[in-house]
């Protein structure tokens, strides 16, 4: 032995088992402890190296390295799942919020806007689909004020053609009246036709109280009555505790007219009308019915086909319920509007669904 640290153990080991030159590496156990044996020969020299070290500093030195490779893939992964965070928050999410708003959109919200922070081509199309939604929306508007002034102006062409024709029958029964009887009839009857007038211009206002509507009705079937008779009846029940309730001008009278017209006088008995009112929460039904003549199944049809659908009766001859009917709904939303029940040879019911509001003037 040339050199040896001082150490006991080394001197507990066999050296004669390492002398050969084809001695190998092993490993030994000593007091109880692992050391692992190391042997290296130079021809040259020929002298031999033995390594002597405790197994327990090879096995501390690997647990270092595996506790920094633990570590070190640990970041990784959290690296990796912060990186995958940023590109989605960046790009996927953008992708489906604005999905999202696409689909409210197409449901009928145009209220819905794309923010973005950035200007890449999320952000393009993003901005694109706003201009988009204002544009779509701005065009309902124009064709929902273009629509209600078109149906405005048609109701008010229809009414225009009532008068006349409607003047003109009162004045023969005036006239009638006037040669057949010296008495107060005649002037109750012009007592009626003025007031008929003084609602239908109502001081330029187009939603009047129910009572005043209730009146107009009165006087309008007061007038009927006179011309036809007794083949004409009718019936108003108008609690008063509804006759503050703010109602369409003239939407009574033209239901009224109808009935007569289509239902009292194509039934030779003639019949009775009965026009009533009733309140179910916060909605008002004003309702006109006749046991006259009845509607055939397929008119009825046709009917209410025009009460959904007001384009639909375009070149089709027929009274202003459509009309009626899609002014109501623009006017107070599409739950409210114009319900019809009939059958023929039977009674006819004609129901307004109104929001019951209370109060004076202009709704």
């Amino acid at each position: 032995m040339v050199y040896t640290p001082v150490s006991d153990v080394v001197y507990r080991i066999d050296q004669d088992c390492y002398l050969d030159e084809g001695a190998k590496d092993g490993k030994v156990r000593i007091r109880g402890r692992d050391y692992l044996v190391v042997v290296r020969y130079s021809p040259y020299s020929q002298w031999r190296t033995i390594g002597v070290v405790p197994e327990t500093e090879f096995s501390a030195g690997l647990h270092s390295l595996y506790q920094t490779f633990v570590i070190c893939v640990v970041l990784c992964i959290l690296l990796a799942v912060f990186v995958s965070l940023v590109v989605s928050a960046t790009v996927t999410q953008p992708v489906l919020r604005l999905c999202s708003f696409m689909e409210k959109a197409e449901a009928g919200d145009f209220s819905v806007r794309f923010n973005s922070l950035y200007k890449d081509e999320i952000g393009v199309l993003g901005t694109s689909f706003n201009h988009m939604v204002e544009k779509i929306d701005d065009l309902i508007k124009e064709l929902y004020v273009e629509k209600q002034i078109r149906l405005e102006m048609q109701l008010k062409s229809l009414q225009e053609q009532i008068k006349p024709h409607f003047l003109y029958n009162t004045l023969d029964t005036i006239s009638w009246l006037a040669r057949a009887h010296d008495a107060m009839d005649v002037v109750q009857l012009i007592d009626a036709l003025t007031n008929m007038f003084r609602v239908g211009l109502s001081s330029g206002q187009d939603h009047i109280p129910l009572k005043e509507e209730k009146r107009h009705v009165v006087n309008y079937l007061y007038i009927q009555k006179v011309r036809y008779g007794e083949r004409l009846r009718y019936e108003i029940a108008i609690p008063e505790g509804y006759e503050e309730a703010v109602v369409p001008k003239l939407i009574l009278q033209p239901l009224v007219e109808n009935a007569i017209y289509h239902g009292v006088k194509r039934k030779r008995s003639g019949g009775t009308i009965y026009v009533s009112a009733r309140a179910e929460g916060q909605t008002l039904y004003l309702t006109v019915r006749d046991d006259g003549a009845g509607i055939p199944a397929g008119r009825l049809a046709d009917i209410r086909g025009w009460l959904a659908d007001p384009e639909s009766r375009k070149g089709q001859a027929g009274f202003g319920l459509s009309y009626m009917a899609e002014r109501l709904r623009l006017t107070y939303g599409p739950p409210y509007g114009i319900r019809i029940r009939s059958q023929e040879g039977g009674p006819t019911e004609v129901t307004v669904c109104l929001p019951f509001q209370k109060g004076g003037g202009n709704v």
